[in-house]
């Protein structure tokens, strides 16, 4: 199967999603509002975006495998558990809890959209990989930094050292050189032009995408239809879920997504369980109005912990 072929589409997918929001936002300028609100990208969110991480539980089998056990009830208990430690971190430490996912996040985010990509290798390679991620941030902050601020006001309530700390960036124009430097990292980070070049797309996507939308829909967007599209196939990838009967199985973006969903619903429904429950608990908790932000980042953030604990056993176990 030619990943190669399957990662460039992935690239253009984007780009082709990004250029047609643009040219619908342009003949509706009201589209922003009034289709990608925050209740219709939590939706996507929910079914697109979190069932990127819905073959956790593959993982787990062989992590388990390692360790010579084979009771996944295990799995789904540890699971759990670091989920919930995640959303009590946030509701007791939210200042942070935010700060931490400010800070995995762009790793998380430089690294794996560069999982099928031939990235050179070096000793500092890991801190590129979090300067790249960090335009998925700075890029609202350039473009629309008050909103920005607003989310991280709803997010945390004690967060006057982060917003002193942003406000100071923004009013010497450093902001920019954050997204200079994920564009420079970008380009760094490959020897091979077309590999260069794709990655300058997905940047100018990116880009693209804040400066048209507000900062929660143009994440949004990345977030479902590039981060978690290139994990999909990285996925089938690394688990070899399009195992071949008799015959080579069809290269195409439509037989991975149809395949990897078969085998992935079983995990996507807990994820699901656990988003809303989380959701119903911050509702609960901090009184939420009809803004979703409130309880949408941190039901992300209490997946996202064993999502990210997983992933970093499961490439040790690889490389062991």
């Amino acid at each position: 199967m030619n990943y190669k072929i399957l990662n460039q589409k992935i690239s253009f997918i984007f780009l082709r999603v990004t250029f047609l929001l643009f040219a619908i936002a342009a003949v509706a300028p009201n589209f922003n509002n009034l289709i990608l609100n925050d209740y219709f990208c939590s939706f996507l969110i929910l079914t697109i975006g979190l069932s990127h991480g819905a073959l956790d539980n593959q993982k787990g089998k062989i992590v388990l495998d390692f360790f010579k056990s084979n009771k996944m009830s295990l799995f789904y208990i540890a699971y759990v558990a670091f989920s919930i430690i995640a959303i009590s971190c946030w509701y007791n430490f939210p200042t942070i809890s935010l700060l931490t996912l400010l800070i995995i996040g762009p790793y998380h985010f430089g690294k794996d959209d560069c999982d099928l990509f031939k990235i050179n290798k070096f000793s500092f390679r890991n801190i590129i990989f979090f300067v790249k991620g960090t335009v998925v941030i700075s890029a609202p902050l350039l473009f629309n930094f008050n909103e920005t601020i607003d989310i991280f006001k709803i997010l945390s309530s004690d967060s006057n050292f982060l917003i002193s700390s942003l406000l100071y960036l923004n009013e010497n124009n450093l902001i920019l050189f954050f997204v200079l430097f994920g564009f420079i990292s970008s380009i760094y980070l490959p020897r091979d032009f077309s590999i260069k070049f794709l990655l300058y797309v997905e940047f100018t996507s990116i880009i693209l995408l804040n400066y048209l939308f507000k900062p929660y829909a143009a994440f949004t967007i990345y977030f479902c239809f590039l981060h978690s599209m290139r994990h999909i196939i990285v996925l089938n990838k690394s688990l070899n879920l399009l195992k071949p009967k008799n015959k080579k199985p069809k290269t195409s973006v439509f037989n991975i997504f149809n395949n990897f969903y078969k085998h992935a619903l079983k995990l996507t429904l807990i994820s699901s369980f656990i988003f809303l429950s989380c959701m119903y608990v911050s509702s609960n908790l901090l009184y939420v109005d009809d803004t979703l932000l409130k309880i949408i980042f941190p039901g992300l953030a209490a997946l996202t912990l064993p999502h990210i604990i997983l992933d970093f056993l499961y490439e040790k176990i690889k490389a062991y």
